[in-house]
């Protein structure tokens, strides 16, 4: 993959002549955070956090850990494993606690650009590893359009 600088895709992007070409928008958790919720880093070292200190025993924190290969240096890439364990006796906690911070939150200015390159321009595929629904609340909030 080649990388481009800003200056030469906005470029691109505005100048292309083949109606043909289209780009997807790939958004991961980092998008959202100006919106109030937190990345994925920030979630995983909150849960890992609390299994450590209030959830785990020492002993079976260490053996978790040394079985899943978890350290404070990869908690972002480990999130799945740390979220899983987190709420493993209480699963619906998990679920109920990302849809109280994501309920609380508003697309940010970065989402109104979007909606309106989503809606003015044949570029409107997203793809998204985020829960949240902070692009369809700003094609309705910023463009009435539907997703």
């Amino acid at each position: 993959m080649n990388k481009i600088s800003l200056q030469e895709f906005l470029h691109t992007f505005c100048n292309d002549n083949r109606d043909t070409k289209k780009f997807c928008f790939i958004l991961g958790a980092g998008a959202s955070k100006t919106s109030g919720i937190p990345t994925g880093y920030e979630l995983a070292k909150k849960w890992y956090e609390e299994l450590k200190t209030d959830i785990l025993p020492k002993d079976e924190f260490n053996a978790w850990i040394d079985e899943n290969k978890i350290t404070e240096n990869n908690l972002a890439e480990n999130y799945g494993k740390i979220y899983k364990r987190r709420f493993r006796s209480r699963e619906k906690d998990g679920a109920a606690f990302l849809e109280k911070i994501m309920g609380k939150s508003e697309p940010s200015i970065g989402y109104s650009i979007l909606a309106q390159i989503l809606t003015t321009s044949p570029n409107n595929v997203i793809i998204t590893t985020n829960f949240d629904s902070l692009s369809e609340d700003a094609l309705f909030i910023y463009t009435k359009e539907k997703p």
